[in-house]
């Protein structure tokens, strides 16, 4: 936050306190000390953190979507969203249904394209679990041509586990951020001991568009305004 926004932060900070819910003040207050000031300036860096995440997320999102969407049209074919294959797998074949319905809703036709885009990142995340290990090894790999060096950049070994694993990340902090849960103290991951950090969520979203397209990643390495806002962090760092 430039100097110019934290005096004016500090001006209203009274009546930002009163429209921002005790419970989440209460949040920023831990990390600042309990200066009623300096939680105003954490609160509204988190804002801004999280809108400059969903923005950069926005790139991820379409090109994950997109890449995998050609894999699952070669593999199923152009209707590969009514193979039997996701029938029998509860959370997905309720995303499908709930895309369906939504459209239906909407008057508008499922088609190939307009259930890409409706379908949750959750659906998409969900195709790397351990039931999918035979569609994963058939060709869904494919949907990340620089999936094996960024697994040996991270010293890891390249596979559908792991590349689920940051994905999981990345829904993790998609998700916090839209809903506008604080990121001061980190997030939470499941059946993850420690919480992880915000910078740990941007690596993971940069190395999977890395994964997907090395020149997109190169494009959101210049683009993106959240290493910038991560450096001007008020105050209470992790």
């Amino acid at each position: 936050m430039r100097a110019a926004e934290s005096d004016i932060a500090c001006r209203y900070a009274e009546a930002l306190s009163r429209c921002i819910a005790d419970e989440r003040m209460a949040v920023y207050r831990g990390q600042s000390q309990g200066r009623a000031d300096d939680a105003v300036r954490l609160y509204l860096w988190d804002r801004d953190v999280s809108n400059a995440v969903l923005r950069d997320l926005a790139l991820v999102e379409l090109a994950l979507r997109n890449s995998i969407e050609t894999q699952l049209r070669i593999l199923l074919g152009d209707r590969w969203f009514e193979s039997p294959v996701f029938a029998t797998q509860s959370r997905l074949s309720r995303g499908l249904h709930m895309a369906k319905t939504s459209l239906a809703g909407r008057a508008k036709d499922v088609t190939r394209s307009s259930l890409t885009a409706e379908l949750t990142l959750g659906f998409w995340v969900n195709l790397f679990n351990s039931y999918f290990d035979s569609l994963w090894r058939d060709g869904l790999h494919r949907a990340f041509p620089g999936g094996r060096r960024q697994a040996g950049m991270a010293g890891e070994r390249y596979g559908r586990s792991w590349v689920l694993s940051q994905l999981q990340v990345v829904r993790q902090l998609r998700n916090r951020c839209a809903h506008q849960e604080p990121l001061a103290r980190g997030f939470p991951m499941p059946n993850v001991r420690h919480r992880l950090d915000v910078g740990d969520g941007v690596a993971a979203y940069m190395r999977v568009a890395a994964m997907l397209d090395r020149d997109l990643a190169r494009f959101m390495g210049v683009d993106s305004t959240v290493p910038r806002l991560l450096a001007r962090r008020p105050v209470g760092r992790q």
